[in-house]
């Protein structure tokens, strides 16, 4: 009955011309779907001769049945009795339906009875079994046959739309979009909102990514990065324009222009920059940067104009209706020339844009009468075009187009004046129990105290120096009291002739701890500062009211219970090599792959390297490394402890972090993206945010022991 009706007595198939009274066999077709494949005989009147009157119905009725037996070949084969109509009493029935319901989905050939569409008493079960066929379609993820069940589900066509899009064949996005709008238009609807949202989402291309340098944090420029922001969510939305960013040299303005650039780039908008320094013709630079990323937005021309962004609707009631797109009306030519900027509008229009043209004061007079003609077009555009300029040296022109631009409200400006920088903490030192100095550092004042338990070379003043450190010391102690400080040996603290023991590094800790009025404090152990933070944590409960544990483990070396550890022969080779090339960023690939070709990232670990302690000292701290094992101390630790460890860290396993996590009692292990080692040469945002959530859960904690006393 699924897909077509066809009846078999003992295996052999009836032919079709057994059913040549259509009554005999809607009749046997109402019995088959009915439990037990009986129904009473009022119920059968009622629904195969409804428009009878009652004796006319019942004499039907005995026809129909007349002929029924006549095709099943038995006069048993269709019973009324009792009050009854009965199929085959005597025999075994079987139906594909039965199988379907059962589980069989092979048994579903098709709708149920679909040259009965127009049946009343088929309505309900055809419905009922499509659905349950439908639904189990989806739950196998076979979209194809979705559609051919119900050619305008729009699930389905919009996970098919996915799939065409991860194959990157954006035709196929547009495809199946097409499908699904010609489907719902015969039922007299159309796609909804999120149908339209997809295909804006799917049918454009990647976006493309302006260069970026480290974001080194704001200080001192709240105003002006929230005015900057305000400007960016504006284009968003689809009201475009300039935003001027004026200021002399070293004020500031690149770094707040990459801001935006960063801002747009988590919007999923196309970034772009050029600079006049590398050129005059900027304009020109910038439409170059977005065809080396994306050809087919500046080489195919305004016949290609990518699908228009769905705005929300307005009125309840056409909150399904794709809004209509009015394009501009053309100017004179239009066909066979467009604007320069073109491209920058196209790419706008597919996903939005954010453009930098950098040191605009060196740009030429044919570019600065670019930017007014982009800015016109610009203002009704998700385009935000970021002009960056020194007034000082800039010509009359720029100063000539600055001022109409503001005339016609078409930009906002933002006047840098250069800031005083920030000073850094003031380094003090600590006295040992054996009389060594230990250099440490105290920033923020906030209610709790966080100690960074640093890795195998530190030093407290060059981390300031570093963007992405500076910016995790900024965020740390803008929430609690931070502690740095340098082991013996390393940064500013006393060299030493030998590496200290670890009992020597719990003593200097304790040192620090005193010397800054710390009772207790949160430990931040970072790589080989992880396990001197878990044997301080097991020794001295009374001063440790949580650990944060990033990119390390109690046991570095590989053993029979370790067997992801650092093999020894692995370890020399680095280790030797670490030393030949100490203060050129060496071994970079290991400790931040996706940096390693970063001229500038192999720099700042130089840099970190040659002030963390000298080639001899380095080595020194890196073999140490191969004798540590602090796992006989995980049990007695008594503090909360996060471990955070990013899965693809090939300096330290993830198994040795995990390790730490199970033995640890009040433990938490959270795996982060990622292949960096040290959280100071990439974004720590991520880190930072489980820190502070972690903080937060500490504190909780901390306040429900003192409510009980």
């Amino acid at each position: 009955m699924l897909g077509t009706f066809a009846v078999a007595v003992d295996g052999a198939a009836l032919p079709a011309s057994a059913w040549s009274q259509r009554r005999a066999a809607d009749l046997v077709k109402l019995l088959a779907l009915a439990p037990g494949h009986r129904l009473a005989r009022d119920v059968v009147l009622e629904s195969l001769w409804p428009h009878l009157e009652p004796q006319a119905a019942a004499s039907s009725l005995h026809k129909a049945a007349h002929f029924a037996r006549r095709a099943l070949g038995a006069r048993d084969g269709l019973v009324l009795a009792g009050g009854a109509v009965a199929l085959a009493p005597g025999a075994e029935v079987t139906t594909d339906v039965a199988r379907f319901e059962a589980g069989d989905d092979a048994a579903y050939a098709g709708d149920l009875l679909p040259e009965d569409l127009y049946e009343a008493w088929t309505h309900a079960p055809r419905e009922r079994l499509r659905e349950l066929a439908l639904g189990r379609l989806r739950e196998a993820g076979r979209w194809d046959d979705v559609i051919a069940l119900d050619p305008a589900d729009e699930e389905a066509h919009r996970e098919l739309m996915r799939a065409a899009a991860l194959r990157g064949d954006r035709s196929g996005v547009v495809r199946w979009f097409g499908h699904l709008r010609t489907e719902l238009a015969r039922l007299g609807t159309q796609p909804s909102p999120a149908s339209l949202r997809l295909l804006h989402e799917l049918s454009r291309g990647p976006a493309v990514r302006a260069p970026l340098g480290d974001q080194a944090p704001i200080a001192g420029r709240a105003g002006e990065v929230a005015a900057a922001l305000a400007r960016l969510e504006a284009a968003e939305a689809g009201s475009g324009g300039v935003l001027v960013l004026s200021g002399d040299e070293r004020s500031g303005k690149t770094r707040l222009a990459e801001a935006v650039l960063l801002a747009g780039e988590e919007r999923r908008m196309h970034t772009l920059r050029a600079s006049a320094g590398d050129g005059p013709d900027v304009l020109a630079a910038a439409v170059a940067a977005l065809r080396a990323g994306r050809p087919d937005l500046v080489d195919a021309g305004a016949d290609a104009e990518p699908p228009p962004a769905p705005r929300p609707a307005r009125a309840a009631g056409g909150a399904d209706a794709e809004p209509p797109h009015r394009p501009r009306p053309a100017r004179p030519g239009a066909a066979d020339a467009e604007p320069p900027h073109a491209p920058l509008l196209r790419a706008a229009r597919e996903r939005g844009c954010v453009v930098l043209l950098d040191e605009l004061h060196l740009a030429s007079d044919a570019a600065v009468d670019g930017l007014l003609a982009l800015a016109a077009d610009a203002a009704g555009a998700r385009l935000l075009v970021i002009a960056a300029w020194r007034p000082a040296e800039a010509r009359g022109r720029l100063h000539d187009v600055a001022r109409t631009l503001a005339e016609r409200r078409l930009s906002a400006t933002v006047a840098l004046d250069p800031l005083a920088a920030d000073p850094l903490p003031a380094t003090r030192y600590a006295t040992s129990a054996d009389g060594a100095r230990i250099a440490f550092q105290l920033a923020g004042a906030g209610p709790a105290d966080v100690v960074v338990v640093p890795g195998f070379v530190s030093n407290v003043e060059h981390g300031w120096d570093m963007p992405a450190a500076r910016r995790m010391y900024e965020r740390l102690s803008a929430r609690a009291r931070l502690v740095l400080w340098d082991k013996r040996g390393t940064g500013l603290s006393d060299p030493v002739a030998a590496v200290p023991t670890m009992d020597e590094r719990i003593e200097d800790l304790t040192a620090v701890l005193d010397a800054a009025e710390v009772g207790r404090a949160m430990l931040f152990g970072v790589s080989e500062g992880v396990p001197l933070a878990l044997l301080f944590a097991a020794r001295h409960p009374e001063r440790v009211d949580g650990l944060v544990l990033l990119a390390g483990a109690a046991r570095f070396m590989g053993d029979a219970d370790h067997p992801r550890g650092w093999k020894p022969e692995i370890a020399r080779r680095l280790t030797d090599e670490l030393y030949e090339h100490w203060g050129t960023g060496s071994l970079l690939s290991v400790f931040a792959p996706g940096r390693a070709a970063d001229p500038v990232s192999r720099e700042v670990f130089g840099r970190f390297q040659r002030a963390g302690a000298s080639p001899a000292m380095g080595r020194a701290m890196a073999e140490a490394m191969f004798t540590i094992d602090v796992r006989d101390a995980l049990p007695r630790i008594a503090a909360p402890t996060l471990v955070l460890h990013r899965e693809g860290d090939r300096m330290v396993d993830a198994s040795g972090a995990r390790h730490v996590a199970e033995n640890v009692p009040d433990a938490v292990y959270v795996e982060l993206p990622g292949d960096d080692h040290f959280p100071f040469l990439g974004s720590p945002d991520d880190v930072l945010a489980e820190v502070d959530a972690f903080l937060d859960e500490v504190a909780v904690r901390r306040g429900a022991a003192a409510a009980r006393g």
